[in-house]
């Protein structure tokens, strides 16, 4: 899958959750917290991403739970693809 994900929408989606980057929330530490919202992130930029076969989500959510990194993230996994 090839796609580009507008920049800004990104950095939009990503600062209202503050799990993911805010090192003073509460839910920063929480794997599963970071997971769910990258996943809402994801279903925010990801045309279709509820429909990807579930052995792909899961590959992008085990890529989410390494640290959230920029690099590591599903949008830049479907950006690549």
């Amino acid at each position: 899958m090839n796609m580009n994900i507008d920049t800004e929408r990104l950095i939009t989606e990503v600062r209202l959750r503050p799990s993911l980057w805010d090192l003073c929330c509460p839910l920063y530490k929480d794997q599963d917290a970071r997971i769910k919202a990258w996943q809402e992130v994801c279903q925010e930029l990801i045309p279709n991403f509820n429909d990807q076969p579930t052995a792909r989500k899961r590959l992008q959510n085990n890529k989410c739970s390494r640290g959230g990194k920029l690099h590591e993230t599903p949008i830049r996994d479907a950006r690549l693809h």
